[in-house]
């Protein structure tokens, strides 16, 4: 079909692209102002609705074991402060999980770059685990530090203070749900 308006010399170009990808890191970079990657917190009936579904799950029996050598063995009774400190490490978790959602939606080169420290993080945290540690909020403490540097460093366009933190809080309640942070 002749067209009058097209010139007769006119080539359609295809693209693939797989060759565009490196170039999707300078261009995320230079308009960083743009991109806003926000922690959307989830609500209780959301929670709820996670515990119910894997209620009789080894991940949430994990979170509430590990969770509960966090407090003291002083013979109170903390089972409700440990219940509170699971639904929180389930909220980090599926905050996170949102996070990267997001990642994967739109910058699918650095969400692959991030699977790829969390796994090398996840296997180094997994081995120090093997050894018992007195302090083990102190450890939390420790790997929560760990994780929001190496976050800053990888990803310093994509994450602002805030969303590095949550990152980090959500990456320590994934380990402690399938347990590759675990207290001897």
């Amino acid at each position: 079909m002749n067209l009058s308006f097209i010139d007769i010399n006119f080539k359609i170009g295809f693209v693939d692209l797989d060759n565009l990808k490196p170039e999707a890191s300078i261009y995320i970079k230079s308009y960083s102002e743009s991109l806003s990657f926000e922690s959307i917190i989830p609500d209780t009936q959301t929670i709820e609705d996670y515990k119910i579904k894997t209620e009789n799950n080894y991940l949430v029996n994990n979170a509430l074991r590990k969770n509960g050598k966090l407090f003291p063995d002083n013979g109170i009774d903390y089972s409700h402060n440990i219940i509170d400190k699971t639904d929180s490490t389930i909220e980090d978790y599926l905050v996170g999980e949102i996070i990267q959602k997001q990642w994967f939606d739109t910058v699918d080169t650095e969400y692959e770059r991030f699977l790829e420290l969390k796994k090398t993080l996840e296997r180094r945290i997994k081995n120090e685990s093997k050894v018992p540690f007195a302090d083990k909020n102190r450890r939390i403490q420790e790997i929560r530090e760990l994780l929001v540097e190496k976050l800053g460093i990888e990803f310093p366009v994509l994450l602002n203070e805030a969303g590095k933190e949550d990152l980090a809080s959500s990456i320590i309640a994934e380990w402690l749900l399938n347990c590759s942070l675990d207290f001897v």
